[in-house]
Parts: C-alpha cells; sequence; structure tokens
C-alpha cells in the first residue's frame, strides 16, 4: 500500500518533473505551428507579389504602362510587409521595372506630342510635354527641349499667319 507521504510525493514529483515536459512539449508544439503559419503567411504573401510582378511585365509589353506601375506598385507593396535577405533584390528589381515603364510611358506621351506637331496642333505638343514630365521627371530636359522646339513651330506659323494678311 502508498502510505499518504508516498502519495504526496508522487503528486509533487508529477507537478515538478511530468507536468513541465507536458507543457514544454505542447508549447514547442504551439510555437511550431505559429511559425509554420507565418511561414506560409509570408510565401502566400510572396507568391501574390511575385503575381502581380509577373502580370505588370505582361501588361508592360502590351504597352500599357500606366497599368504596369500599378502592378508593380502593388508587388513592392505586398513585398514591404515581409523580411529575408532575398526580399530585397525583388524590391530592387520592381524598382527597376517601375523606372523602366515611366520612361517608356513618357517616351510614349513625347511620341504624341510629335503626331500633335505635326498635325499643327502646338498647343496640345506642349501641353503633352508637360505631362511627360509630370509622368517621368527624368525626361524633364528631353521635354523641355521638345518644348521649346514645339513652341518655336508655334510662333513661326502665328508669325506667317500675321504677315500673310
Amino acid at each position: 500500500m502508498i502510505t499518504r507521504k508516498c502519495r504526496q510525493a508522487l503528486v509533487i514529483l508529477f507537478f515538478v518533473a511530468v507536468l513541465p515536459i507536458v507543457s514544454q512539449a505542447q508549447l514547442s508544439e504551439e510555437i511550431r505551428s505559429d511559425v509554420n503559419m507565418a511561414v506560409a503567411e509570408k510565401t502566400t504573401i510572396e507568391k501574390e507579389a511575385d503575381t502581380s510582378f509577373v502580370k505588370g511585365r505582361d501588361i508592360f509589353e502590351r504597352s500599357e504602362y500606366q497599368q504596369a506601375v500599378d502592378e508593380y506598385i502593388k508587388a513592392k507593396k505586398k513585398l514591404e510587409t515581409i523580411t529575408g535577405a532575398h526580399i530585397q533584390p525583388k524590391i530592387t528589381r520592381i524598382n527597376q521595372a517601375i523606372a523602366e515603364a515611366y520612361y517608356f510611358w513618357a517616351e510614349e506621351i513625347a511620341g504624341k506630342a510629335e503626331k500633335a506637331a505635326n498635325m499643327s496642333e502646338y498647343d496640345e505638343a506642349i501641353k503633352l510635354c508637360y505631362e511627360g514630365i509630370k509622368v517621368s521627371p527624368s525626361s524633364e530636359t528631353r521635354m523641355k527641349d521638345l518644348i521649346g522646339r514645339y513652341t518655336k513651330m508655334k510662333n513661326v506659323v502665328e508669325f506667317r499667319t500675321k504677315t500673310s494678311e
């Protein structure tokens, strides 16, 4: 028969030795589960970002630059919510794609301005050049050169119109 003192010792032993082991095992499992959930969530966000980037690239190839920029920015924002050594190079690649899209968007606008100028719509051409500067500030020098050219063309036409009357 187990004496009362022996029973108390077994209960104490259970609470001191066995219970912490069970709790540590449960705790380890909970931590593992939380880590797995965090990794899965991170992976899901990264996959969504990758999908947005690829979608942006496809849109870019169709020369729909504004929509491409929107997709790139969506991808970048998603990646900025997670960490990892491989994330920063992805963000850098997205930033390069954004800059490229803005450049080609501005070039497209410059082409429209050229067409407008060829149709003697100089005010429209100048307006488009200012729009190009807003889209891609790095194209400001080129756009200002075009604005100067279209302004001269407009002034020549106005001068000829006045002197021929």
